[in-house]
Order: C-alpha cells, then structure tokens, then sequence
C-alpha cells in the first residue's frame, strides 16, 4: 500500500532520527577512555638487501630490495666516502619495494641506508646498512680527456650527452653518458647502434633513438624499455610492443612538447616526391634533370598512443627547386627512399632540427641544406605559413625573399649548415653556425681550410623584419684560442642560471680524416671564457667518435 506524502516524509525523518541515535551511541561505546594509542612503526620482514643491475645495458646501477609489514615508502642514503646523497622516499606506498640506485661512480664502495617510512610518517631504519661496490668502467668506453674545470664558473647540474664510435674492428655503437659537473661519470647506457640523441622526459626516464631513422624508445633508469614507437619504413628486429607512427622517418629531432599541446612529441619525418624539370648541378641553374625524387622533411607532433596530432611538409611551404651546396647530395637517404628508376635521391634541405617557440607557439626549424633558420606557422600548407627566414639571400625568389630578416649592427654574419636553434629567456635565438662553404652557389665557397664555427646569438625584431648579431663564440682572428670547426652535427645551449653556454663541438675531423668530438661550457661575454673543456678522442686516432648534442639537466648536482 503507499503511504501518503506526508506519512512518508514523516516516516523518513524518524528512520533519520533513529539513524542519528544508534551512531551516537556506537561513537559513544567506542570513545577510549585513555591516551590514544601510537601506530606502532613499520617492520622490515625481509631485506633490505641490494644487487647489481640485471639489464647490462645500464652496469652502473644496482636496485635495493626490502619487503615491510605494511605499505610503506623507502628512503636511501648513500655515501661513496667523498660524497652522500638521498634517494628520497617517494611514490605509492607499497609492501614490496625495488629501489633503483643510479649516479653512483664507478668503482666505489658505497654504503646505503635503508628506511622505511608509513603513512603516518613513521619511521624505521634499517638495522645494519648495505655495501655495494659498483663496477669499473668497462674497455671501449669513451676516452674523456677533461682539460679544463672551474665547477665554481659553471652552470650547476650533471651534463647528458651520446658518444657515437665508428670502429675498425666493429665495436660501433652508442654510449648516452651523464657526467657529474666535476666530470665524474654517473650514468651510462650501452647500445650497439648508431643512435646519436636522448631526451630527458619529465617524468625522468629517457627517450632514446636507435639509429636506423625509424625507432623510438623510451627506458627508465635501468635500461628497461617503457614504451616504443616505430615509423612506417622500420625494418629493423620484430618489435611487437612498439606503436606504430603512420609517418616515414624518425631523424634527428625529439623533444617532449608542453601539457596542454595535444600531443607528446615532436619530431621530424620525411616524404620523397618527384619533381620535373629539376636542377642537377649547383653552380650552374641552367643544367636540369627530366625528374629527379626529392626528400623533404615533415614536422609531426604525435601523441603517446602513436596517432598523429599535427604534420607540416616543409616541400609544401618552402620552395623545392631552391638549391644550396649539399642540396644535390645522394646517399643520406638512398636506402629509404632509393628504387631501380631513381637509385640516388637528394636531400634538399636535411633539417636537423625543430623547437616550438613558447610565445606563439611557432615552429623554429634549422635546414642544413638551405642555408636557414625559418620560422613556420604549425599545419602550413603554402609558403604563406612562413614568418620569417633567417639566412642569406641568394636563391631565394618571391614569395620567400620578402620574408628574409634584414641585418642591422656589426658585426653580423649568416649562418651556414647551421644545427640546433635554441631560444633564450628573453627570447634570442642561439645555434650552432657550423660554417660550411660559407657561400650560397653560384658564389665559389670559401677555401675550407678558413671554414669555421661558431655558436652564436642573434636578436630577431618581427615586427620590423630584422635580425642583430647579439653576441658570438668562435670565427675571430683576434682571439684564435676560441676558434674551431666541426664540418658536422653541433649544439649551443643557453644556459639559465649562469647565463654560460653549452657549446657542442661534435664533429671535428683530423687531418687523416678521424672524427673526434669536444664539449665545452663558456661565458655569454666578449670575448667568452671557457670554464669547461672536454674532449673526447682516441689517443692513437684508432676510432673516430662523435657527439650529436650535449645538454646540462636540469637537476641538483650530485
């Protein structure tokens, strides 16, 4: 039968009423009638206990075990004898732990600490400490020759960089490498391939290329892969966790892109597309091939799942029939995109690099091959999407030539197979000038004996369509201590607390045609000072090495 409306109302408040009453009376049975009593600490039930590493291709770490009676966080402390550190208590609360132990140096005994904390803050250290003697760096790794030190001069945090070595008797390969700001190794990985790039994601694990151009992998500290990402041409090993990336190519560039873009990473591809009516030689125009195949690189932005967020192909917005020295260069891409008709292919800008201007969320892109630095609207499909060209004049028609930066000041000079733009905080641009040819065909190349390098920092005004030359490191007669050349690769960072820059003299070449690299931190004055020099080479030139970039993490010196 149903009740009235106002029965039921009434019939509700009771049942409230009575409700009400019987908690009272449960709170009231339950009230201690003495002090209330402490949450006894957490018990180690067994460990803790610590053993090497198991993946070899990160030695230098080992993980600390330990299970407790109830879920806890576990905090180490570690001595070396010369230097202490805390491996701070962090993450889910948990029963069973595994605790990675990484940035020890090589070849020391370290003495660990174990304690167990509750949710309550509780705390409990564990009875006797562990010993832990992490290995000696092992034959092959890179010769780093530190040449010069000042840590007070320099920028504070570890420095991250991948050594590729091309030898003889087949021990290439790449070594990803961070160093303590003393130049102490803390970190290293261990891969036989040709990958020459990593990125430091924030959530501290590592995004690594695997040198064919079309694998991605992302590995926490230990080595172990997280995720994995493959491009449209991957023909390497099966990898059947990997996600698939419905694009060509990965080369070059990745970085992890800010929250709130829509994607995770950003990077370059590649197209090929055939073109009629071609040129086929750089210093006369008038000499053309009926159809030549092209590569042309495509900015992607995609997201963790492997979709695509955004695509730019820069043969849609820049002019393809514009040729520089090396534009014409066959081989690079040969393997990717070669065939019975075309067996050589041109690579007519080779990008090697993207950053995403925070100000507008732009694309700031280096072509090597082109002889510039543009910035181009994310999604251009025209060369209206160009805002401006950082570069030297010649070859560049209408529409391109009305977006060419004006110079002012001296001194002033125009990059050439540049790498690596980098913005500063208040917005300048540095890069690495690597300062090939430094010449736009027709006009003959300067002899290469006087190619130089630098890094370099210019101040671009958009609204007036100008570019100054703010300051430079490298390429002066009057102070030839500071002058190198790498013919190729290369990195300049501005640094943010010291205002120093990070220089990456990546690849230079000896007189008999030995790569070797050098890393060196100096002052943003004139003329710079070196507070840091490192250089990495064989002492008998048996193997050629090379560093693609360097970087400070932006972490506390441990």
């Amino acid at each position: 039968m149903m009740l009235p409306a106002a029965c039921r109302s009434v019939l509700l408040c009771l049942v409230c009423v009575s409700l009400t009453a019987e908690g009272i009376a449960q709170t009231r049975r339950y009230v201690p009638l003495g002090p209330t009593p402490v949450d006894p600490p957490p018990v180690f039930v067994d460990g803790p206990s610590v053993r090497q590493n198991p993946n070899p291709l990160v030695p230098l770490a080992a993980i600390v075990e330990a299970e407790t009676n109830e879920a806890t966080r576990i905090q180490l402390d570690i001595s070396d004898g010369s230097r202490a550190w805390t491996v701070p208590a962090e993450g889910p609360y948990r029963v069973e732990h595994e605790v990675p132990v990484i940035r020890m140096r090589p070849g020391r005994d370290h003495v660990i600490g174990v304690t167990a904390i509750d949710r309550f803050g509780n705390r409990t250290v564990a009875a006797d400490s562990l010993l832990f003697r992490s290995p000696d760096l092992p034959p092959g790794f890179p010769p780093l020759d530190i040449r010069k030190h000042e840590p007070s001069l320099m920028e504070p945090g570890p420095i991250a960089f991948a050594a590729t070595v091309s030898d003889p008797d087949g021990q290439s390969g790449s070594w990803r490498v961070i160093l303590s700001r003393n130049g102490d190794v803390l970190w290293y990985h261990r891969d036989r391939s040709r990958g020459g790039n990593m990125e430091v994601l924030r959530n501290g694990n590592l995004l690594l290329d695997f040198g064919g151009r079309e694998l991605l992998v992302e590995i926490d500290s230990l080595g172990n892969a997280v995720a994995s990402w493959t491009s449209r041409l991957y023909s390497g090993a099966p990898a059947p966790d990997a996600l698939p990336v419905d694009t060509d190519s990965f080369h070059h560039e990745f970085q992890e892109l800010p929250p709130g873009r829509g994607a995770f990473l950003l990077t370059l591809s590649t197209e090929a597309r055939i073109y009629s009516d071609y040129p086929a030689d750089e210093k006369r125009p008038s000499i053309r091939a009926p159809f030549a195949k092209v590569v042309g690189d495509v900015i992607i932005e995609f997201r963790r799942d492997g979709t695509i967020a955004r695509e730019t192909k820069l043969l849609d917005v820049l002019d393809p029939y514009r040729i520089c020295y090396d534009s014409l260069e066959a081989g690079f891409w040969d393997p990717f995109y070669g065939d019975e008709e075309f067996p050589h292919v041109h690579d007519w800008a080779h990008t090697n690099s993207v950053i995403l201007d925070p100000r507008d969320g732009n694309y700031i892109v280096s072509l090597r091959h082109q002889d510039a630095v543009v910035k181009i609207i994310p999604g251009a499909k025209d060369p209206s999407g160009v805002v401006w060209i950082l570069g030297a004049p010649g070859r560049w028609v209408a529409p391109w030539a009305d977006k060419l930066l004006t110079p002012i000041g001296w001194p002033f000079a125009h990059p050439f197979h540049q790498h690596a733009p980098e913005l500063t905080p208040v917005g300048n641009l540095v890069l690495f000038d690597n300062g090939n040819y430094r010449a736009i065909p027709p006009t003959l190349p300067l002899p290469p004996d006087s190619w130089f390098s630098r890094a370099v920092e210019y101040r671009i005004d958009e609204v007036h369509s100008t570019v100054r030359q703010f300051w430079a490191y490298g390429g002066r007669l009057d102070i030839p201590q500071n002058n190198f050349f790498s013919t190729f690769l290369g990195d300049a960072d501005p640094l943010p607390k010291t205002g120093n820059v990070l220089v990456t003299d990546g690849g230079k070449t000896t007189p008999s045609g030995v790569n070797y690299a050098r890393i060196v931190e100096v002052t943003r004055e004139d003329p710079a000072v070196t507070v840091f020099e490192m250089v990495i080479r064989e002492p008998d030139d048996s193997k050629s090495w090379r560093v693609y970039r360097a970087e400070k993490l932006p972490r506390p010196q441990q």
